[in-house]
């Protein structure tokens, strides 16, 4: 026990309108849905997760606020990852999602002429090319790097009974984007536990409709321990894991405006993450897991998530 406290006080990490905004890119996860480096040669994983997540409080800064434009809010997400690995030490990733719902409910009592609007779709894809740097297999160090082009899958903004939906109800950013990831993984096969440092840091271009999504820098740290060295063999396929994440955007600029700079937008928020991922064979892995919000800071006004949770699937296929 001593040892996952230690391991874990090592991290220090890392839309618009009426002055609020509600949550604009939600169900884009990094966790529970991220090939860990890269794959080994002939090797192709295929990753698919479904994301739900709930907010239903606004926030000023750190602290709760009775603002309240929206109700609540709430999204449905599903993606997709195929990764597969050229070499040895090169693979690559595609990345694809879809929201199956993106919904607004507003607060009766402002007095708008709406009760609930949603929007669904494709958001974007990511094609991301991975080197593996470093590799020290007498240790169990390796160290991975990856560049991609986040290229959207829509370009015009959604409507619904002839209104274009609130950019906090669009599925997708319309905008092309650049991401850099770094996987530093540390294995101790003694002990049978791992530690992971995942970072990403995207960026994204102006899209059509001159608005530009702030930049986004992620960065969460793992912890995994198998149980079967000291549990019975009937759950040793069991792997618990304990994530702390932090995602730190900057604000969103609406080039419309004289001033470009959306105030209420902007964030920097620390995750606790338990997860519980379960084996089957050498190939099949089931991995369930919730965000808990334990620290949050939000530029101005915005509403904030409450709470979100995830499934995940992957399969390896074995080209000889």
């Amino acid at each position: 026990m001593y040892q996952l406290f230690f391991h874990l006080l090592v991290l220090l990490f890392i839309v618009s309108g009426l002055n609020a905004q509600c949550f604009t890119s939600p169900g884009n996860p990094i966790a529970g849905a991220s090939n860990v480096g890269n794959m080994n040669k002939k090797v192709l994983r295929i990753n698919f997760y479904n994301r739900y997540g709930y907010s239903d409080q606004y926030y000023h800064g750190s602290q709760p606020h009775p603002y309240s434009l929206y109700e609540k809010a709430k999204y449905n997400y599903v993606g997709n990852t195929l990764a597969y690995g050229i070499t040895d030490r090169t693979s690559i990733d595609i990345e694809t999602g879809y929201f199956i719902n993106k919904t607004l409910k507003y607060n009766n009592s402002i007095g708008l002429n709406k009760s609930t609007i949603s929007g669904s779709g494709l958001t974007h894809s990511v094609l991301s090319l991975k080197r593996n740097l470093f590799h020290e297999p007498i240790r169990k160090i390796k160290w991975t790097m990856g560049i991609g082009a986040k290229i959207p899958l829509r370009f015009e903004p959604q409507s619904k009974e002839g209104s274009e939906l609130p950019i906090d109800a669009q599925p997708s950013m319309m905008s092309y984007g650049t991401v850099l990831q770094s996987y530093f993984i540390k294995e101790n096969s003694m002990y049978s536990y791992r530690i992971f440092l995942i970072n990403r840091y995207e960026y994204h271009f102006k899209n059509a409709n001159d608005f530009k999504y702030g930049q986004a820098l992620y960065n969460a740290l793992f912890y995994s321990k198998k149980l079967y060295i000291t549990w019975p063999k009937t759950i040793e396929n069991i792997t618990l894991i304990m994530q702390i994440r932090n995602e730190f955007r900057t604000r969103n600029h609406n080039y419309y405006l004289d001033n470009s700079e959306i105030k209420a937008s902007g964030s920097n928020l620390l995750f606790v993450v338990p997860q519980i991922n379960y084996s089957i064979g050498e190939t099949w892995n089931i991995s369930f897991l919730v965000d808990i919000p334990v620290y949050s800071y939000y530029n101005e006004t915005q509403l904030a998530q409450k709470y979100s949770f995830s499934f995940s699937l992957n399969k390896d296929i074995i080209f000889k």
